[in-house]
Order: C-alpha cells, then structure tokens, then sequence
C-alpha cells in the first residue's frame, strides 16, 4: 500500500485537473453544474487531503504524483 498517495475522489481531482487548466471557482462551478461554494468545499478538502495550504500547492503535488494525467481524458481536449 502507497500511504504517500492521497485519496483524492473523482471529483476532487477534476476540479484539481480544472484549477490546473486556469478556470476560477466560478467558472469550474460552471463547468460541473454545482455552486461556487460547493467548489471551494471541494477545494478545501483536497487541501487537507494532500497536505497543502493553496490552490498552486495542491496542483504540484497532484503533478508529482502523477494525478494530473487523465486516462479517459475529457479534460485534455
């Protein structure tokens, strides 16, 4: 087992993936049909998961350990 390697849910990682690509809360709401609030939820879990205090930490810890890469990828269009 990889403990170095958070859990991170689907769609905590797409909004990782979204915030990567330069989208706002607002927009990434948007994008997934949620609120902005629900976004910054999102965000504020994936920081405690990985261990991070922003948005530009989480995205590079994300990199490092390969998360950002998509295998269906809708995102990479």
């Amino acid at each position: 087992v990889d403990d170095e390697r958070p859990v991170l849910t689907r769609r905590q990682l797409e909004v990782v993936r979204l915030i990567a690509r330069g989208l706002t809360s607002q927009e990434i709401a948007g994008a997934l049909g949620v609120r902005p609030k629900t976004v910054e939820n999102y965000k504020q879990r994936v920081f405690l998961r990985l261990g991070v205090q922003n948005q530009a930490h989480a995205v590079a810890r994300c990199a490092r350990l390969g998360l950002m890469e998509t295998r269906h990828s809708s995102l990479a269009s």
